[in-house]
């Protein structure tokens, strides 16, 4: 009840917020919408894919790596409510991790033992949560009320097409007065469309940045996307669910090479 309470007290101060100050969180409901349907139970609209370039990355010490998946072009694939994929797409060696459900598997072998190296002994047996929004499906019209815009001002993307520039992280409603965000976030938006086209987060346990190439919204996704294909089977490892999110963590980070 309390959250339900707090939730709509922010959501009255999203609308007398985007009322005011150039409609910066009209901008940011605009981006947001096509995310917020997937989550939406009554939606047709259950998948997302985006082609992106990893452009920087760090892991947990904050130092810059020089990871083998670092200003190559990555294809991410989401399909509610637990089925993920990341893998490199044009030249040069063919590397996926993916997840279905409680299976999580990385390709090929070499780059999963590397993987679970750097992540470390798993910790105890926890099954990997869904995909999922701390709302109900009439509440996801406030999900911009559980963003805090700091700045927001005109830009140019990587096309010098006009977009919007904007820092954001968690509502301070949502956090303990005493500590700071979880995360802090920069997006770069072009105004023709809302569409992503540049991200930075900056967060404990990643920072990176991100040009966006390509957005793709959908009703799913084809369901042989989520396991090795015939020649990929024995090359792919199974890792313990365990290991998911400190892996997906690390993997950005990670030199693969010999």
């Amino acid at each position: 009840m309390a959250w339900r309470c707090l939730l709509a007290l922010m959501g009255l101060i999203w609308v007398e917020q985007s009322a005011r100050a150039e409609n910066k969180y009209d901008v940011l409901a605009h981006v947001l919408q096509p995310y917020g349907a997937l989550f939406y139970s009554k939606s047709s609209i259950k998948a997302m894919q985006a082609d992106v370039v990893l452009q920087e990355a760090s892991g947990t010490n904050g130092s810059l790596a020089a990871g083998s998946l670092l200003h190559r072009t990555l294809r991410v694939s989401l399909q509610m409510p637990d089925r993920l994929r990341i893998e490199t797409a044009g030249p040069g060696d063919h590397i996926i991790f993916c997840r279905q459900g409680q299976q999580v598997w990385i390709y090929p072998r070499a780059v999963a033992d590397r993987v679970i190296a750097a992540a470390g002994p798993p910790g105890p047996v926890t099954a990997i949560p869904d995909f999922r929004l701390p709302l109900r499906d009439n509440q996801i019209v406030l999900l911009p009320a559980l963003f805090q815009i700091s700045r927001f001002q005109p830009a140019k993307d990587a096309e010098n097409q006009p977009a919007w520039s904007i820092d954001l992280h968690p509502a301070t409603e949502l956090i303990q007065s005493n500590r700071p965000p979880p995360w802090n976030a920069t997006v770069v938006v072009r105004q023709k469309d809302y569409q992503i086209r540049h991200l930075t987060v900056d967060s404990p346990e990643w920072t990176g940045k991100l040009q966006v190439l390509s957005m793709r919204f959908m009703h799913a996704l084809p369901p042989e996307l989520w396991s090795p294909s015939a020649a990929e089977t024995a090359g792919a490892e199974q890792i313990p669910p365990a290991l998911y999110s400190t892996a997906l963590a690390r993997l950005s980070t990670i030199n693969f090479e010999p």
